[in-house]
């Protein structure tokens, strides 16, 4: 990757993943002289942690991105969200909007009043904007 161009250690590190379970490792790399050089089982554990270490990054990103978003639209104020708002957030910020049931799903141990409060908060604190009435209510991340 690096001989392409390719710079990935500035963003993530393979050796991580090597080292969080290095029997795997040791077998994938086995498996080249087990299977008289067939590289089919090495290829597969190699690229199966470059995906896994680049969904962090991606995972990463996506939160930084959501981090500056909530920033910029509060003028740099910081705020505290409890863990439910978070997710509510989060989940609007993943699929665009957010209907009661949607909101149940998500927090299935928490009543609707208190979703109904949660989201009240948000909308308070400007980060998030309510369109519709009665049942047809959503729930959107003000812009």
């Amino acid at each position: 990757l690096y001989l392409e161009g390719y710079e990935i250690k500035r963003f993530f590190s393979l050796e991580e993943y090597y080292d969080r379970n290095p029997q795997d490792y040791y077998n994938a790399l086995k498996s080249v002289t087990a299977m008289n050089g067939d590289m089919t089982a090495w290829l597969e554990y190699f690229t199966l942690g470059i995906a896994v270490e680049l969904n962090k990054v991606k995972e990463q990103v996506e939160k930084l991105s959501l981090d500056l978003r909530l920033k910029g639209s509060l003028g740099g104020k910081q705020i505290a969200l409890s863990e439910r708002q978070i997710k509510l957030i989060e989940y609007m910020e993943k699929y665009g909007s957010l209907t009661m049931k949607e909101g149940r799903e998500l927090l299935p141990m928490v009543s609707d009043d208190t979703i109904l409060r949660d989201l009240r908060d948000l909308i308070k604190k400007g980060l998030v904007k309510r369109k519709g009435k009665t049942k047809g209510v959503k729930y959107f991340i003000s812009p």
